[in-house]
């Protein structure tokens, strides 16, 4: 396991943000409470922020009508269930077109 993040270490790109002075304390705070870098708590919180993101845009859209259950799920980068349930904590309605409720009420019969 390791090795696999030593690997992953080396793909790494160097980026320049500004960020505000409290900001960047509460990131060393963070960072010495958690024994690691500055950097590392920066880019688990942009991971965090971009599968959050990726997650609400996905269920914005399908909610709005814009977009399918699955593409919606590939959007979100979650597995299926995962976005079901994340619909219903933030109360969206799973939408069923009549051809899929009838594949999925004829597979509960057999």
């Amino acid at each position: 396991m390791l090795l696999e993040y030593k690997v992953e270490i080396l793909r790494l790109t160097a980026t320049t943000i500004r960020l505000p002075g409290d900001l960047l304390k509460e990131l060393d705070t963070l960072a010495n409470a958690l024994g690691t870098e500055r950097s590392e708590i920066i880019r688990q919180a942009i991971m965090q922020g971009l599968r959050e993101l990726k997650i609400e845009l996905a269920a914005k859209r399908y909610s709005q009508g814009e977009i399918s259950f699955g593409r919606a799920v590939e959007i979100a980068g979650t597995p299926y269930w995962s976005f079901v349930e994340e619909l219903k904590r933030r109360g969206i309605t799973l939408r069923y077109g009549e051809e899929r409720f009838l594949e999925e009420l004829k597979e509960l019969i057999e």
